[in-house]
């Protein structure tokens, strides 16, 4: 959540001129850890790696296709209000993990995420195990994530849709967008080989190349320009197994790094979980930037829903 606060001072003393809020919404969609056949033949790939840019309304954002949003030492990362540079977020990740028994009969956890660092690699590739993106989903003769507002940014064939859709945006509504600007993209973990489990576990009995649990998780991002909804982004993950395991325990969450006050001065930011507003947030202990502008806001995460639960 983004809040910034804009004072006056009158003879009664200090009166609230405008207060702006900004929240980081989650839907989370068909979350199924039970197996979906036949799998997939597409998979996902670094070579196919995209970024986009959401500044659909006062947030703006990098993101890429293989999951992460914002990126420390590059902007714009969360930045509120557009334009100014001021920066709320050094990265941000979907995790999906699931309790996995290997054929030596060890039970152990595998977790996949989409990260710039901290990632565990191929010693010979040096491509991350974890989220990639799948061909297919952006035009290839660019460099950016299929976006609504840029029909120049589709391909000319949707994998996933018939002919019909060709030429049409391939949107969570149909074929238009009920949001100013609307992103899409697909990614796997079919890269995901560690070490932990090489060998060791196959999520797919058709296909031993598949690493990592078989999942493919399909991102949305939405923004309104609405003054209901101009401080916020949702994102829509629908994320389903293609593999043949059925999973018996699986969890979804968000690694979150915020750096409240820009790039270079998250050293003094604090965080907390408000279990009346189910929302997670953090916040700048001084309430300065990393240039001194202020006073800083608030960035936080809250998970909406997810299938089958209405009381979350």
């Amino acid at each position: 959540m983004f809040s910034s606060l804009k004072v006056k001072k009158s003879k009664e003393g200090i009166m609230l001129q405008r207060i702006s809020v900004c929240i980081f919404l989650l839907l989370l969609g068909t979350a199924s850890s039970f197996s979906q056949i036949p799998p997939q033949q597409e998979h996902g790939d670094r070579k196919y790696r995209k970024m986009g840019l959401h500044n659909g309304n006062l947030v703006e954002t990098l993101f890429w296709n293989f999951g992460e949003v914002a990126w420390w030492g590059r902007q714009p990362a969360g930045v509120w209000p557009k334009g100014t540079n001021h920066s709320y977020m050094d990265g941000v990740t979907p995790i999906v993990a699931a309790e996995v028994i290997t054929t030596d009969g060890d039970t152990i956890h595998i977790v996949e995420a989409g990260y710039r660092e901290h990632y565990e690699s191929d010693p010979v590739t040096g491509v991350e195990y974890g989220w990639q993106p799948l061909p297919g989903y952006a035009n290839p003769n660019q460099d950016y994530i299929a976006m609504s507002d840029n029909p120049l940014s589709w391909p000319d064939h949707w994998p996933n849709r018939d002919a019909s859709w060709d030429g049409k945006w391939n949107g969570y509504f149909g074929q238009r967008t009920n949001a100013d600007q609307e992103s899409y993209f697909v990614m796997d973990d079919y890269c995901d080989h560690g070490q932990a489990f090489r060998g060791r576990f196959y999520c797919s009995k058709y296909d031993s190349s598949r690493g990592g649990l078989g999942m493919r998780v399909e991102v949305r991002g939405f923004q309104w320009s609405n003054v209901l909804a101009e401080d916020l982004i949702f994102w829509h993950y629908d994320i389903t197994n293609i593999s043949t395991t059925h999973y018996q325990k699986t969890v979804f969450g968000m690694y979150v790094d915020c750096g409240i006050g820009g790039q270079f001065d998250s050293n003094d930011d604090n965080a907390y979980y408000d279990i009346d507003l189910d929302i997670t947030y953090s916040w700048d202990t001084n309430g300065l930037g990393d240039t001194g502008w202020g006073p800083t806001g608030y960035a936080g995460y809250a998970f909406l829903e997810s299938p089958g639960n209405p009381y979350n």
